[in-house]
């Protein structure tokens, strides 16, 4: 008897568990400065966030930059899956911010952006890249 209530506590437990480990929390906004202002930037104005000699930006759907504090590393952990991708070593790009994909030779797939920008998918990431475009 108190084995049984033991398993059902146990089994109560593990599913609370994995509840919480799927309602993971993402960072929805970045505190920037320009100069000597503050700002906050939500994730949704986001186009996408790029590096560059080892700076990271964030680039806005307002053609607004910022310098953050984040590598595209810690990026890729805070940042939601369902709406970021990083698609090479350079870029994490919004899903709302694609106009346009052209497919090249070889596994390549080149990105247009919103404001225009290109971007070629790294040959690695291309079929993670296309499962995450049909989420």
């Amino acid at each position: 008897y108190k084995n049984f209530n033991l398993k059902i506590i146990e089994q109560d437990f593990s599913g609370i568990l994995r509840n919480i480990n799927q309602h993971k929390f993402y960072k929805e906004r970045f505190l920037v400065k320009k100069g000597v202002y503050l700002r906050v930037v939500n994730a949704e104005q986001i186009e996408y966030f790029y590096s560059e000699n080892k700076i990271s930006f964030l680039h806005t759907f307002l053609n607004k930059e910022y310098i953050i504090d984040e590598s595209l590393e810690k990026l890729t952990k805070i940042l939601d899956p369902q709406k970021f991708f990083r698609i090479n070593r350079q870029y994490i790009i919004n899903k709302n911010a694609i106009t346009e994909m052209i497919k090249l030779s070889n596994r390549r797939i080149k990105v247009i952006l919103k404001d225009k920008k290109e971007i070629i998918v790294a040959r690695e990431r291309t079929g993670d890249f296309m499962i995450w475009l049909e989420k």
